[in-house]
């Protein structure tokens, strides 16, 4: 089963359910509280330590960049958080009929 959160504000989520995602990517974030939640979900902030480059860097993201981590794999380099730029995709955005439609 794969289950994909999304949200503008990851510290309206509940603790427990963020703390079980292994998989992040992250845009830009405005809010200090909504940094420093992702910033320990990258393994970034542990015992209270803030790593204050991380939050800086996830604030100032720029358009179509994002950090990303993928939290299953063998070699623990594997898992480290990176630097990505996702492939925009070629999509007609979806009229707020079409998305009045899908919620019914």
């Amino acid at each position: 089963m794969w289950l994909h959160i999304i949200t503008q504000s990851p510290s309206l989520i509940p603790p427990g359910i963020l703390s079980s995602c292994n998989n992040l990517i992250v845009n830009q974030l405005k809010n200090a509280k909504d940094r420093d939640l992702v910033v320990a979900a990258l393994a970034r902030s542990e015992k209270g330590l803030l790593d204050v480059q991380y939050s800086r860097l996830i604030a100032r993201l720029p358009i179509g960049q994002a950090i990303a981590k993928f939290g299953y794999a063998f070699d623990s380099a594997d898992v480290e958080p990176f630097l990505m730029r996702p492939r925009l995709l070629k999509a007609a955005e979806p009229s707020d009929e079409d998305i009045l439609r899908i919620l019914g």
